[in-house]
């Protein structure tokens, strides 16, 4: 009897995971996750409600219909609110590759089983609440188990594709370096010819091809090359676009983040504002950058302007159309790496991004 209910209840779970994998564009690992996930809260809400009528007899059949969706309902929202509102992006395409979860969706679940077998077949009678609670409480664990699975894999990719990213990053960084050093080198060759040609050809022509040369050579110097060839291409297109760029950042602070981390950074960040301020009018066509070290900690904050409306997620901006939201998390994760904490604010039509960074004590004297 045993064996025939609890191939009763796989048999409704594989039934279950079929119909997802057949009316939906998934696998059997997203399948099995869904499945596990649904049968568990319908399983909690019918034992939670025959605990409840075990206590309480004589309850009339509404009142356990009642009860039985109230259950449900109230398991649902919990798992909504406790990990899917906080992780959207991972339930959106559920990405499970591991066996493993099949071996432990396998164990739990029939565990669950077992317990009620167990018990059915000794007829506990006044111990069978205590037997609703206990399967509940090894399906809420099933649960747990699945949602850290995935939260995991979630984890996993991301870490993967930051890393792909920098690597890419890296290779960016060195051309822009090289290209940049090139430039420079070839501003102050003109610079020579062009005081050597004074008297031969008009003030004013030799005025206009200097101040040409000024603007492509021109750069924001802060200390760290790295930071100054992630922003230097931008600063040519702020120059072109009338648009006002500041920045009051010494980054002789960041020297322990390497070249084309930071270069990834600051490029993300700087592009990003660039694009908000692109179609706004002149003067809002305004980027600032500034930086305060106190305490051992050093706060950078980047300021702009936009147009629209900017959707929040996670504490992160996730709307494309304001010109945030692309690369932000992978910019996050860089500054956590190094114990730092990222933060968003946005008043308004005014967009804020502040990076928090402790200061090492070489990093310090390397200020200094």
């Amino acid at each position: 009897m045993m064996l025939a209910g609890g191939g009763k209840f796989v048999i409704q779970y594989a039934a279950c995971a079929g119909c997802m994998i057949l009316c939906f564009d998934c696998g059997i690992m997203a399948a099995s996750f869904c499945a596990t996930i649904g049968y568990s809260v319908q399983h909690i809400s019918q034992r939670m409600t025959q605990a409840f009528m075990s206590i309480f007899s004589d309850v009339p059949y509404v009142l356990r219909f009642v009860s039985n969706l109230t259950v449900c309902a109230v398991a649902c929202f919990a798992i909504w609110y406790f990990s899917i509102r906080r992780q959207k992006s991972a339930y959106v395409n559920i990405r499970i590759e591991s066996p493993v979860q099949l071996i432990i969706t396998a164990v739990m679940l029939l565990s669950t089983v077992f317990i009620e077998m167990q018990f059915f077949i000794i007829g506990a009678g006044e111990l069978m609440v205590f037997e609703y609670l206990l399967s509940s409480i090894c399906a809420f664990m099933a649960i747990i188990v699945e949602i850290n699975i995935l939260s995991n894999k979630h984890m996993a990719d991301d870490f993967k594709m930051l890393q792909q990213m920098l690597s890419e990053e890296r290779e960016k960084y060195l051309q822009e370096k090289t290209n940049i050093d090139m430039i420079n080198l070839k501003c102050h060759d003109i610079r020579h010819q062009l005081r050597a040609m004074e008297g031969k050809i008009s003030a004013d022509a030799l005025r206009e091809l200097g101040d040409t040369v000024d603007i492509y050579s021109s750069q924001i110097k802060t200390g760290n090359d790295a930071i100054d060839v992630a922003m230097a291409k931008h600063i040519l297109y702020c120059l072109n676009n009338k648009i006002r760029f500041t920045c009051l950042l010494d980054g002789t602070y960041l020297s322990f983040i390497p070249d084309h981390e930071l270069y990834a950074l600051f490029g993300n960040a700087v592009e990003n504002a660039v694009t908000a301020v692109s179609g706004l009018e002149e003067e809002k066509k305004v980027i600032s950058i500034t930086s305060i070290v106190k305490g051992g900690f050093m706060n950078i904050c980047i300021t702009n302007y936009f147009d629209g409306s900017i959707m929040m997620r996670d504490g992160l901006p996730m709307s494309e159309n304001d010109g945030h939201g692309f690369g932000v998390r992978s910019m996050r994760m860089i500054v956590e790496k190094y114990g730092g904490r990222m933060s968003v604010t946005v008043k308004e039509d005014l967009f804020m991004l502040n990076m928090f960074f402790p200061l090492s004590s070489a990093a310090a004297i390397a200020g200094n």
